[in-house]
């Protein structure tokens, strides 16, 4: 999976450094064809909180048909407008539990 990095100040995940927004596009449409697939919207929605922001912004400047075309691809897997776990913070979480002594009296 390639990595996609984008924090430049005012620029959204979605918007091609040449000003193309990837999330266009309606299906069926063959004089505005989506230019991602839905898989690849819903993989980088889980994986990027800057695309989950992104998405959001650019949702409601879009058309009708487009907003509900991504709704839909939303709704078919909530989750991935949910942030993930930093894997470091569950690391640190199981490793602290391991540390933490438990003392029992006995009765």
């Amino acid at each position: 999976m390639a990595t996609y990095n984008n924090k430049s100040k005012g620029m959204n995940f979605w918007i091609r450094p040449n000003g193309q927004n990837t999330l266009k596009g309606i299906e069926e449409d063959q004089f505005n064809p989506p230019i991602l697939p839905a898989t690849l919207i819903q993989e980088m929605l889980s994986e990027y909180p800057d695309a989950r922001k992104g998405f959001l912004e650019l949702l409601p400047t879009m058309l009708p048909e487009e907003q509900e075309r991504l709704q839909a691809i939303v709704d078919d897997c909530p989750n991935v407008m949910k942030d993930k776990p930093n894997h470091q913070q569950i690391e640190d979480n199981f490793q602290s539990k391991l540390n933490k002594p438990v003392i029992r009296f006995p009765r």
